[in-house]
């Protein structure tokens, strides 16, 4: 009974190439932008998320006024760990693409409101522009980049069934019935 078991899941040690996973993975040099922004999302998540109080610093000063620190490494984390799932699936589910989308549209909000409040943390301005301001912007860039690229994924995908109903339409088949 074991080895009925291990034989569905034997393509994980033996034939990697087989497995629908590996599938997604192969994709992953044409995504690495989008999945080190993601993985950038989990790790400020996790470092608001760890002891100590982050929003303590200036440069936070005005992020602290707009959403508390938990909320905020709670909401990170969750779409982080999210967004990484649906890039490594992507081939696998229809709406894969949709859920990237949303990650980045919620990842560009993210890195709009760190622009925002360090523009507004004008203490920092005495001494220079500060570093974290350049990052912001070209993140929110690469955001919205990867925003559209998985526009162009789902609607190739066809991941709300548009071109599945039009076809069926056309072909005189109900949508509900399979046939």
């Amino acid at each position: 009974m074991w080895r009925n078991w291990l034989a569905r899941w034997r393509w994980i040690w033996f034939e990697p190439r087989d497995a629908p996973l590996w599938i997604g993975m192969s994709r992953l040099p044409t995504r690495s932008a989008e999945i080190l922004l993601a993985a950038l999302m989990l790790s400020i998540g996790l470092t608001l998320a760890a002891p100590g109080s982050t929003f303590d610093l200036p440069h936070w000063a005005v992020m602290r006024q707009w959403v508390t620190e938990p909320v905020l490494a709670f909401h990170l984390v969750a779409f982080g760990f999210i967004r990484c799932g649906a890039i490594i699936s992507d081939t696998r589910f229809r709406f894969s693409p949709v859920i990237r989308v949303m990650g980045c549209c919620a990842g560009a909000g993210f890195w709009v409101t760190v622009f925002l409040a360090i523009e507004e943390a004008s203490e920092l301005w005495a001494s220079g522009a500060p570093m974290l301001l350049p990052i912001a912007i070209v993140c929110a860039l690469f955001e919205t980049y990867a925003a559209m690229r998985g526009g162009t994924d789902a609607a190739n995908l066809d991941s709300f069934g548009v071109r599945e109903r039009a076809f069926n339409r056309r072909h005189g088949r109900d949508a509900g019935s399979g046939a």
